[in-house]
């Protein structure tokens, strides 16, 4: 038995003159019946992020989450991640990427609440999003 996934999110971005350039920031919930165990699964997420325009090809900045994890009727956790990153990006126009790099390295410390002890992660993303589902190129230092 699967149901069917469904997902709501809103994201926004400004930019500023000073020492902040741009501010991004989006709040989402899924929420499905997982295909093997068959319960609900509901996660709801805000996050921000902040960065610093050094040159056109160079931003660094933070980054914060919180996320609400609800798995079947036992399971209830919050998870908060806090952290930084910087990117390198020489793409002239994100739409038609050639002969240009783009990557991201950052640091994320990750706090899953109750008598759980925090992890550090390392990112390293080809080709970073703003979605906290890159955790996969991400690794767990606990």
């Amino acid at each position: 038995m699967c149901g069917p996934v469904q997902v709501i999110g809103l994201e926004a971005e400004r930019s500023f003159d000073g020492p902040i350039s741009i501010v991004r920031g989006g709040v989402s919930l899924y929420q499905r019946v997982n295909p093997f165990y068959e319960v609900p699964d509901k996660r709801s997420e805000a996050r921000v992020e902040a960065d610093k325009i050094f040159a056109s090809w160079l931003r660094a900045g933070v980054d914060a989450s919180l996320a609400d994890v609800t798995f079947g009727p036992d399971y209830e956790h919050r998870l908060s991640t806090a952290g930084f990153h910087t990117v390198v990006d020489t793409r002239i126009d994100p739409s038609f990427p050639r002969n240009a790099v783009h990557t991201q390295i950052g640091w994320q410390k990750l706090n899953f609440g109750g008598s759980a002890e925090p992890c550090d992660t390392a990112r390293k993303d080809p080709m970073p999003s703003f979605s906290s589902l890159s955790a996969l190129n991400n690794e767990l230092f606990c």
